[in-house]
């Protein structure tokens, strides 16, 4: 019997785009999309948080500090859900 599946859900399966997300987000900043990313995956963090190291208020706060997003957590929320 199988009891577990493990699998590579993005770009596999579905392909998502976090260029959507830092698009919508950098009308909350005054830095550019390269930037954001840059700041992002600058320490893993966006690795910590698929893995589910960070949680999503964690991320949110380290945006708003490293990336001087001024934007509210829904909307935060909001871009990162439409990268599919």
């Amino acid at each position: 019997m199988i009891r577990t599946i493990v699998f590579d859900f993005g770009n596999v399966l579905a392909f998502f785009d976090h260029g959507r997300a830092l698009r919508q987000l950098v009308q909350h900043t005054d830095r550019s999309a390269e930037q954001l990313l840059e700041l992002v995956y600058h320490d893993d963090l966006m690795y910590r948080y698929e893995r589910g190291e960070v949680t999503t208020a964690e991320l949110f706060g380290a945006g708003c500090r490293l990336g001087g997003l001024r934007c509210t957590h829904d909307e935060f929320v909001a871009a990162f859900c439409d990268i599919f």
